[in-house]
């Protein structure tokens, strides 16, 4: 009976702290060297820019890439389509992330030769899936002369590789 016990209590407490192990390997805090890499993603949407006449609705959807490397400088390039008009778009910015896996994006859009402003746009991001995945809605949408746009986007990206 006694030798029974003592496996019996070996064995609850190797359990347990392979569990701990098992449950300290799931839960990594995020930085920007955890999530830095090359990500696809695509969003849809809805934009509101004013008109003399009230705002207009743009529909939109993106598809696109961006790289983030180790000090959160992201590069990317993107095709855009709002309300049926097709643009490609080069992307630069700064990504910061929190430890709970949360972070902001700042992204300024670029005409395709990189030189001429399109827009501004400042993302609540998360990251899910121990880093390989991210999810994100705008917080702010604003133009070069400074009018800031309404818009209604979620994004969804997932990990393509390390630099």
């Amino acid at each position: 009976m006694r030798h029974h016990i003592v496996r019996t209590i070996a064995f609850i407490t190797l359990s347990l702290g392979l569990a701990g192990i098992a449950s300290a390997q799931g839960h990594h805090a995020c930085s920007i060297a955890r999530v830095s890499g090359t990500w696809g993603y695509s969003l849809q949407g809805t934009f509101f820019p004013p008109t003399p006449t009230g705002p207009a609705t743009v529909l939109v959807a993106f598809v696109g890439t961006f790289t983030v490397d180790a000090d959160g400088d992201l590069e990317g390039t993107q095709t855009s389509n709002a309300n049926g008009t097709v643009s490609h778009d080069v992307l630069k910015g700064k990504l910061t992330v929190n430890p709970d896996c949360t972070g902001t994006q700042t992204v300024d859009i670029y005409d395709v030769s990189g030189k001429v402003l399109q827009r501004s746009a400042v993302w609540a991001v998360v990251f899910l899936d121990d880093a390989r995945e991210v999810r994100g809605t705008f917080e702010s949408l604003k133009l070069p002369n400074g009018t800031i746009v309404p818009a209604i986007a979620i994004a969804d990206g997932k990990k393509a590789g390390r630099l």
